[in-house]
């Protein structure tokens, strides 16, 4: 059993973001502090869907630090630098980075927090413990090194992702079924043909990609596109609508009546969800429109659907799709691979927490203007984010509002720190 004043769950972007804010601004001794338990094997950041191709769908000025503080170290410009990039990016003429550049961004990132941060660490609970008489966090994870663990802390943060979702209708034991999230690795590690018979399910952004991906690899491939509603929506990326994607806007989310954040959510759903790009949707468009030109194969719209069923076959699989009305629609055969593009939940949260309350009126939950925040006692608590969308609006599980969220749970954490004096550094975290 270790202990530590603090407990990070997850090295994604919101745990990095928080760190540099502990590290940097705080100037405290991170290696005295704290300990990040992170269950993948090393820094990557959605493998499965990075590529040159594919771009971030925000601003890189929203990166981990450069709204709180655009000098730091750590900004996106700033890694551009260091690694010889950022003359010839200036030629690029976007704010938009493709997603394999910030993978890299998050990767260098990390590479500064190497000493407290745990690879290979699976967190399976959090719960309430009590340690010599005073109460306090017991962090139980599983290691692939050393085996089972157990953290006690005072303060933890849980900033984990979502997990991939498969309806029920998709989850077959077949490597050829798999969710988007896998989609370029797959790609990379099994042999899909560049001119075989594929079928998309879903209408979002990643259906999107998938699809503009697998016709554009080969003018013979097939591309069916299954959606529930009418195929894809363009997202509503205006000025406008983007100024509440911010930390300011989270906040006033947050002060207003649970019927009003419904209805908000529900209006903004297109900022956000089941949409997709401008540019992905034109170039997708073009591709079929050049097959039809040609007299080729190409893409295959099946609106107002879902699929039936899925039957591995020897030469491929048997995709039935049906109608929302009930009638069945099609029948597709010798198919090489289902992408499910069906979203994301929150299951593994929920198995972690499930010892410990989170929800709205609970005794010991306390639901503050930038995540939920559990108290023991003074002084104590589990914070957790990227998981209250309900109570904090669109921005939350985005990386929008990354630098400030993290600066305002760090300056909670230092009043919650016993001792903080202690753990100042005189170094610099850079170094």
């Amino acid at each position: 059993m270790v202990s530590y004043p603090l407990v990070l769950v997850g090295a994604g972007p919101a745990n990095l973001a928080l760190l540099v804010y502990l590290g940097e601004a705080l100037s405290l001794r991170l290696e005295k502090l704290c300990v990040v338990l992170e269950a993948e094997e090393r820094a990557h950041w959605h493998p499965g869907l990075c590529s040159t191709d594919t771009t971030l769908q925000i601003s890189m000025l929203k990166d981990l630090v450069s709204l709180r503080d655009p000098t730091s170290y750590f900004t996106f410009i700033n890694f551009l630098k260091r690694r010889d990039l950022l003359s010839q990016y200036t030629h690029l003429d976007t704010f938009q980075p493709s997603r394999e550049l910030y993978s890299q961004y998050l990767g260098w990132v990390s590479e500064h927090f190497g000493s407290v941060i745990h690879y290979g660490t699976r967190v399976k609970s959090v719960s309430r413990s009590i340690v010599d008489d005073e109460r306090s966090f017991r962090v139980s994870a599983e290691s692939n090194r050393f085996g089972e663990e157990i953290y006690v802390c005072q303060n933890v943060v849980v900033a984990i992702g979502r997990e991939p979702y498969l309806p029920p209708e998709l989850r077959i034991d077949d490597p050829r079924v798999f969710h988007s999230a896998e989609f370029f690795s797959r790609l990379k590690r099994d042999d899909y043909p560049e001119d075989g018979t594929y079928v998309v399910v879903g209408a979002g952004q990643s259906a999107g990609e998938a699809a503009r991906f697998l016709l554009a690899r080969s003018p013979r491939s097939r591309v069916h596109v299954v959606s529930s509603g009418y195929l894809f929506r363009q997202v509503d990326d205006n000025p406008f609508v983007n100024d509440l994607y911010s930390n300011a806007m989270a906040r006033d989310f947050f002060s207003l009546s649970r019927a009003e954040r419904q209805r908000r959510l529900g209006d903004l759903r297109n900022t956000n969800y089941g949409v997709v790009d401008c540019a992905v949707l034109k170039e997708l468009y073009r591709i079929g429109f050049d097959r039809k030109v040609m007299g080729l194969p190409g893409l295959s719209l099946h609106s107002y659907s879902n699929v039936k069923s899925v039957v591995p076959m020897a030469n491929g699989l048997h995709v039935t799709i049906r109608a929302l009305d009930g009638e069945e629609s099609a029948t597709i055969d010798n198919v090489n691979a289902v992408v499910a593009a069906t979203g994301y939940a929150d299951g593994r949260l929920k198995s972690i927490l499930e010892g410990i309350s989170v929800a709205d009126g609970a005794t010991d939950t306390v639901e503050t203007d930038e995540h939920f925040e559990v108290k023991l006692s003074e002084g104590k608590g589990l914070f957790v984010v990227n998981h209250s969308r309900a109570a904090h609006g669109p921005t939350e599980g985005t990386m929008t509002a990354l630098a400030e969220r993290a600066q305002r749970i760090g300056d909670h954490l230092q009043f919650n720190i016993r001792g903080l004096t202690e753990l100042r550094s005189t170094r610099r975290v850079t170094t």
